[in-house]
């Protein structure tokens, strides 16, 4: 899986990912990045997710992690056009009540404030 960071809003950080969202050292990257961001200072995150067709329990975990991070430190992330197979995952798991889900990243930056 990669992970490609933009900026679409002065303090709106969207991580792009691509691939699948496994067990492995790909995954645990994203982990990394957005602890690293948090301790940047920053606390707004969008997940574009429209490219990941598959998540497991570790994937889960990570999500879970990064979520944790950015709340803990007062911020707020948002996972963006999840595919209905993840989405199906989230609820399965009974996560989709700890995530927000937004259709699409445009709706997730003006969920967020951004213009």
């Amino acid at each position: 899986m990669t992970v490609e960071q933009k900026v679409i809003a002065p303090d709106i950080q969207l991580l792009v990912l691509d691939g699948r969202l496994v067990l492995g050292r790909e995954s645990q990257r994203l982990e990394w990045q957005v602890e690293e961001l948090v301790k940047a200072g920053k606390t707004k995150f969008i997940l574009d997710m429209s490219k990941v067709p598959y998540v497991d329990s570790a994937g889960l975990g990570v999500l879970v992690g990064c979520n944790s991070k950015v709340k803990n430190s007062s911020g707020e992330m948002r996972l963006a056009a999840v595919e209905a197979r993840v989405l199906q995952l989230l609820k399965l798991a009974f996560l989709d009540s700890i995530f927000t889900v937004d259709a699409s990243v445009g709706d997730a930056s003006k969920a967020m404030g951004a213009n």
